[in-house]
């Protein structure tokens, strides 16, 4: 289903995608509807005001069942405690990374060491989660997904579940009859989730699931070591992988290994800072030379190429394109020039 964290309100139309008909989860901000004055919210679609923790209902919303106990009890009061746990004291504990596999840490409360060790990663034990934002939504998370898979919910999910198809796209025929049948207690929550399309879509998906943390803790683990995301939590048992793209004994090595020369600040330059003896004609406006040649070919020049003796094309350019043959017969020609005119005289 789409999920959009921010719709942003200067987007062209933006509040057409609310018109979606089918399930989503889309943030706006609370002045998106000031500008959106023409348009009007459809009568299914449940809003959440976060600013102040409101759930504004539909006007022709079906009423919604309770959610069973004790499920709903044990839910409340893990995501309680993980709420409680952002407004403690105690700092977040910023270098977990550097803790080596097999250390306790006390997360909350001042808690000892040997009290944790006590408690095994497969039991639920909500002191294990710190006060930082990550440890809060893994111990979210923990929360959810142990009340999708309590008894009266979706426990046992699977066994009534008949794969159809796996390639291209899993299709999944989902028996609800003999899953509401299995339940320890016939509620009405129950029997309203098992018709909806998204317990549908978790059967395709459970086939191949792709979130690693889901996996972990529906396999009754949950400490946040072993089911955190986030590089702190396993970055201590990477192993550095060393590789050379080249060998010790090459020129590329020599050439790494002297230092840098560095430009002696006693040598003289003009006024605009650059030195004036050594130009520089890398220091072009032109990005590269098809740019300049480019700009060669737009300009409006006619007529022929003027004829320039050698020694003006050494003053004008670079004095190793002149041979030195030429240069040569350019101070012969200079020699017999003043003979020619003493001679005359």
């Amino acid at each position: 289903f789409p999920v959009i964290p921010l719709l942003p309100t200067c987007m062209a139309s933006a509040e057409q995608l609310l018109l979606a008909p089918t399930p989503y989860i889309i943030g706006v901000p609370a002045s998106f509807f000031l500008y959106k004055l023409d348009f009007k919210m459809p009568d299914d679609v449940w809003l959440v005001d976060l600013d102040s923790n409101r759930v504004i209902a539909p006007t022709n919303a079906e009423v919604l069942p309770t959610l069973p106990e004790p499920e709903s009890l044990e839910l409340k009061k893990h995501l309680k405690q993980a709420l409680a746990s952002m407004s403690l004291n105690t700092q977040p504990i910023l270098n977990l990374e550097k803790f080596h596999e097999g250390q306790e840490i006390p997360l909350l409360l001042g808690r000892p060491s040997n009290d944790l060790q006590s408690t095994p990663s497969t039991e639920f034990n909500p002191l294990i989660y710190g006060n930082d934002v990550d440890s809060v939504d893994v111990a979210t998370r923990v929360a959810m997904v142990r009340f999708f898979n309590s008894p009266n919910v979706l426990q046992g999910f699977q066994m009534h579940t008949r794969t159809l198809r796996l390639f291209p796209r899993p299709v999944v025929a989902f028996q609800a009859g003999s899953f509401l049948a299995s339940r320890p207690r016939q509620t009405p929550f129950a029997e309203k989730l098992a018709r909806t399309q998204a317990v549908e879509y978790f059967g395709e998906w459970i086939l191949n699931p792709t979130n690693y943390a889901f996996q972990r803790i529906h396999n009754n683990m949950f400490d946040p070591a072993l089911i955190g995301d986030k590089p702190k939590w396993y970055a201590h048992q990477l192993q550095p992988i060393h590789y050379r793209v080249y060998d010790s004994n090459s020129q590329l090595a020599e050439a790494l290994s002297v230092p840098p020369e560095r430009d002696s600040d006693s040598e003289p330059t003009d006024d605009s800072g650059s030195d004036s003896m050594d130009y520089d004609d890398s220091s072009s406006s032109y990005s590269s030379l098809g740019d300049f040649v480019s700009e060669m070919m737009k300009c409006d020049i006619n007529g022929d190429t003027p004829n320039v003796d050698p020694l003006t094309h050494a003053a004008l350019g670079d004095a190793s394109e002149v041979k030195i043959d030429e240069l040569q017969n350019q101070k012969e020609s200079e020699e017999v020039g003043p003979e020619s005119e003493n001679s005359q005289e």
